[in-house]
């Protein structure tokens, strides 16, 4: 049995923590940290609330967004 993950991509190493610290402070407080660009806009849906009211005897299943769902 192992313990924990291993990263088997050989190019790939553990970060120290100065490098740790250098990434989430520093480069945050100098404005330093690079930013990825803005994607186009999530497709949006309108709710049928009127669907989402109505009563009815069977189970249903509503998707609230990502991998949230209602039973």
């Amino acid at each position: 049995m192992t313990r924990g993950y291993r990263n088997s991509e050989p190019s790939c190493h553990r970060p120290r923590w100065p490098s740790i610290l250098r990434w989430a402070v520093w480069e945050r407080l100098t404005a330093r940290r690079r930013r990825p660009s803005a994607g186009p806009p999530a497709p949006r849906v309108a709710p049928d609330l009127g669907l989402v009211r109505e009563r009815s005897p069977r189970p249903r299943l509503t998707w609230i967004g990502h991998a949230s769902f209602l039973l």
